[in-house]
């Protein structure tokens, strides 16, 4: 399932990008977003950060840890 609907925009709205340093970088971070969009700026940041195979493990300890 790609994620993307009629409903969820999978732009990259908060302009994160990656400098040259293996630095992630956001140009225009949102104080306040919906569920769907900091789902998608969380996934952009993912990508970014090259940590797709990572991620699942951070997040089982983030979970566990609550």
């Amino acid at each position: 399932m790609s994620g993307a609907t009629p409903e969820r925009d999978l732009s990259n709205a908060q302009f994160a990008g990656a400098n040259g340093l293996g630095q992630v970088t956001i140009l225009m971070p949102r104080a306040v977003m919906t569920r769907d969009e900091a789902l998608v700026h969380a996934a952009w940041l993912v990508l970014l950060a090259g940590g797709e195979l990572e991620i699942g493990g951070i997040l089982a300890a983030i979970g566990g840890a609550q």
